[in-house]
């Protein structure tokens, strides 16, 4: 299949997925010393791994789809199903006694956000599998280094 770049006409492309595979890199390094102070003589050692990743590999980043953990969004219905009860045992709006009044601000309004959170959660882990299939049709091109998506 012959893709070209639609801002140069390049035909130099290459998906994202291969790049960001290609690209990134995992350097060990471990050290050793021996010290003397004083009359005491001590050793150490120590071993550091990290990742590499050049500017194109952080760019491609963006485009990687992530899915909303299934634990994040139980927690958040258990945190909702909280925020419910606290929220009953408070009151309905209008009837709430004064001194109450800040607790029932945090419940509703703690309602809300998890609400809002559950909500996210679950759009994340509906909309995962098109997000992956566009992210897996996203080609760079080497020549002037614009992202394109093709069907």
């Amino acid at each position: 299949m012959n893709r070209k770049c639609g801002k140069c006409g390049s035909s130099d492309l290459q998906q994202i997925e291969a790049i960001s595979n290609q690209i990134t890199q995992t350097v060990d390094a471990k050290s050793v010393g021996v010290q003397a102070f004083g009359g005491q003589i001590g050793a150490s050692g120590s071993k550091t791994t990290a990742t590499i990743t050049p500017l194109l590999a952080k760019q491609i980043k963006r485009y990687v789809p992530s899915k909303s953990s299934l634990f994040a969004f139980i927690f958040y219905i258990f945190i909702v199903l909280f925020f419910i009860a606290f929220c009953i045992s408070i009151g309905v709006p209008g009837s709430i006694p004064e001194e109450n009044v800040n607790a029932a601000m945090f419940g509703y309004g703690g309602l809300i956000i998890f609400i809002y959170l559950l909500y996210k959660s679950f759009q994340s882990r509906r909309s995962y599998e098109e997000r992956l299939k566009k992210y897996k049709n996203t080609w760079y091109c080497w020549s002037c280094g614009s992202f394109r998506i093709f069907k």
